[in-house]
């Protein structure tokens, strides 16, 4: 029986009503439903006058919209015409021209405008031409004033005669000062009439006016009517100096700044002399400033010690004679009674300009050439210049500490002194050498007494311990530091004995070993105390059974596991290993017997539905034999362990014989020919179309692509027919009925 599929009455029309019965099979009936409908812009939906109309099924779709408003074109009518939420916007039907006006001054912006049903800030004016929409006193026909605007529009700033204009007067030469009888008010200066000041007396020339600087140039430079006041020309003068010297009157200057001699010194080469010896070849120089010069000659000997002179100015001949009070020795300047050094040889050489300028003088025996002096406890003596040779002469020192510690010593440029120390005064001892302490040695009338020492290991015992610190002192080891024991006696370990902390030992007690040991393990004893020596793993030992059966469980042999332990090798129940053709019991270990022949190994079962698998017996050596092979059930299906004939769903039958079986009144057999024996309900239902009764009752089958067949009750489908509808018409159930 082959499925030809179902319907959907469901079209998706919301103007039809649609239904399903299970003889007409969908059923699409027309409505009159009604429902809102727009068919505006989105968004403009109950947006200003924009509003929703209705419209109504009518032959299975819906007619026209009826009573909706659209949006249309804005008119100056304070209505939201085009329904974008604002009302009266720019450029609707009927709008007036507004200019931009900023300043509100009623004057717009030419080129900048709106067309709006009422003015609105900044379009409010009416009338254009404002040429600075940000300055309410700009506009067309104010009266222009000197501010740098445009007040009246016409195109230019600051005009002539503004109100506030200043009288400027025509300056030609751009010297500040302008002609008086020529002059024009103004805003702001304009060339060229850009001077408040006048009585220029030669405007073709910058540099002659008022207040003008007076050049000497024979012209009236600053309007005062006379030429070259400041200057004096005429006067006599001259030029050059001394020999070299000519004389003139002044003039002017090239540059008109001053007056000038109008003579230069004697030319240049002219023989003259310069009355100093240190030079030669003496000469003008030539010029305004000529004067006599020659070439010099240098007798300085850069000694500030000499006088340099020149002998001839035309020999070159120097003298470099020591001055007064002053030595030149060895090429170096000093002044009278300088010392060569401050100590030493040096301080028994000084200059004497009186008697040689050139040489040292030796200085008096008298003289002190080192003075005395302490370095620590080291006096030495003060040096003198002994024989008046020049040489200053070592008189010794002297170690002014005795190496008495009982005695204070002392140096100063006096020389050595020493005193007593105090008696009792310490002077050795009070320190450890070790544990040794030595006493504190005194002084006595200035000589050290000896105070004898103590041995502080006397003091030592097993929990103290004698020491040396500051003089003899005892400290007690801390509680529980080793004061004996720690030793074996035979296998009874002495525990080790510890000090209480206040200088007592106390006995630890002791430790039998032996009561370590069993059968894996023995207790020994050493120096850090009872160990055990564990047996190896060859050792035999037992823990409850061992190498024996209990009942039909098997317990093998234990042993030791090396750690002093018996390690017990568990058991084996000998039952675990039947087969079901092999039983195993204990006897010395597990040990079988095999079943015989009859024992039924694997019973009777279905290999799949169509096939019986038949019985296998014990083969005597333990295991199954191959088998009983498997027997088809002819058609029939195999249930549990056999065939059977009965049947519920035509799918249970076997069809291997190619019989066509079939599931007929609850047992299998061959289809039927119409008329045989499922001829009940009668051929012209059993037998739609086919010449085999197949069973289908009341529900007629329809073809498949293998034939016409029928299986029943496979639950609620399509074909049955709609049993319920949901408020749209759709349906959510299905009668249940017999189908291909």
């Amino acid at each position: 029986c082959v499925d030809s599929g179902k319907d959907n009455c469901n079209d998706g029309n919301i103007c039809t009503n649609d239904s399903c019965t299970d003889s007409s099979g969908c059923k699409n009936t027309n409505n009159s439903h009604a429902e809102a409908c727009y068919t505006g812009a989105p968004g403009t939906l109950d947006v200003g006058i924009c509003h929703a109309g209705t419209k109504t099924c009518s032959g299975g779709g819906f007619g026209g919209c009826v009573g909706q408003v659209t949006q249309g074109t804005e008119s100056c009518n304070s209505k939201d015409d085009d329904c974008d939420g604002t009302v009266d916007e720019e450029n609707a039907t009927g709008c007036s021209t507004f200019y931009k006006d900023a300043d509100g001054d009623t004057y717009g912006v030419n080129g900048d405008t709106k067309c709006l049903c009422a003015g609105s800030y900044p379009y409010t004016a009416t009338q254009g031409s404002d040429c600075d929409d940000s300055n309410k006193n700009a506009y067309p026909g104010n009266s222009e004033k000197c501010n740098n605007f445009d007040d009246n529009c016409n195109g230019v700033n600051n005009e002539d005669g503004a109100q506030g204009c200043t009288t400027y007067y025509k300056d030609n030469d751009n010297d500040g000062y302008g002609q008086s009888g020529d002059s024009q008010c103004k805003c702001a200066a304009s060339d060229p009439y850009d001077t408040t000041l006048n009585a220029d007396c030669n405007d073709g020339n910058a540099s002659i006016h008022p207040n003008a600087k007076e050049w000497c140039n024979g012209v009236d430079d600053d309007c005062q009517g006379g030429v070259d006041e400041d200057f004096d020309v005429g006067a006599a003068c001259s030029k050059g100096v001394g020999q070299c010297k000519n004389s003139g009157s002044k003039v002017c200057n090239t540059t008109g700044s001053a007056t000038k001699c109008n003579v230069t010194g004697k030319g240049a080469g002219t023989v003259c002399y310069d009355g100093n010896n240190c030079t030669h070849g003496d000469v003008c120089s030539g010029g305004d400033n000529s004067s006599c010069g020659g070439t010099p000659y240098s007798c300085d000997d850069s000694k500030a010690c000499t006088s340099n002179v020149c002998v001839d100015d035309r020999s070159k001949l120097c003298k470099y004679p020591v001055i007064s009070g002053k030595c030149l020795i060895g090429g170096n300047c000093y002044n009278n009674g300088q010392k060569s050094a401050s100590t030493g040889n040096g301080a028994c050489q000084y200059c004497n300009s009186d008697s040689n300028q050139t040489q040292w003088t030796s200085a008096p025996s008298s003289w002190q050439c080192r003075p005395p002096k302490c370095s620590g406890l080291t006096f030495s003596n003060a040096d003198y210049c002994g024989n008046a040779n020049g040489v200053c002469q070592d008189k010794g020192t002297q170690n002014c500490d005795k190496g008495n510690i009982c005695k204070n010593y002392g140096c100063s440029t006096s020389g050595c002194a020493e005193s007593n120390k105090g008696n009792g005064t310490k002077c050795g001892g009070e320190f450890c050498s070790g544990d040794t302490w030595y006493n504190k040695d005194q002084c006595q009338s200035g000589v050290c007494k000896d105070y004898g020492t103590a041995n502080c290991n006397n003091n030592d015992t097993s929990c103290s311990n004698g020491y040396c610190s500051g003089g003899c002192q005892i400290s007690h080891y801390g509680s529980g530091t080793k004061c004996g024991g720690e030793n074996c006696s035979g296998k009874t370990y002495n525990k080790k004995d510890s000090c209480n902390g206040s200088g007592g030992c106390v006995d630890g007690g002791t430790q039998n070993c032996n009561a370590l040991s069993n059968q894996c393990r023995e207790g020994m004893c050493n120096t850090s105390g009872c160990w055990i020596k564990n047996y190896t793993t060859a050792t035999k030992c037992s823990s409850s059974y061992s190498n024996q059966c209990n009942g039909n469980t098997w317990h093998p042999q234990d042993y030791c596991n090396g750690q002093g332990d018996c390690a017990n090798k568990g058991s084996q129940n000998c039952d675990s290993s039947d087969t079901v053709c092999r039983d195993w019991y204990c006897s010395g270990g597990c040990t079988y017997t095999n079943k015989n022949t009859s024992t039924v190994c694997v019973g009777a079962s279905c290999a799949n539905s169509c096939t019986k698998k038949e019985i296998t017996y014990c083969n005597g050596s333990g295991s199954c034999s191959n088998g009983g092979g498997q027997t088809s059930c002819g058609g029939n299906r195999c249930s549990g362990s056999s065939c059977t004939s009965t049947c519920t769903n035509n799918g249970d039958c076997c069809d291997t014989n190619g019989n066509n079986r079939t599931c007929i009144g609850g047992v299998c057999n061959d289809k039927q020919p119409c008329g045989g024996t499922c001829d009940s309900p009668g051929d012209a239902t059993d037998c739609k179309g086919t010449a085999f009764c197949i069973w289908c009752d009341y529900m007629p089958c329809q073809s498949h692509t293998t034939g016409w067949h029928c299986y029943n009750g496979v639950g609620n489908t399509a074909v049955c027919g709609c049993a319920t509808y949901d408020n749209y018409n759709n349906c959510t159930g299905y009668h249940q009925c017999w189908h291909c």
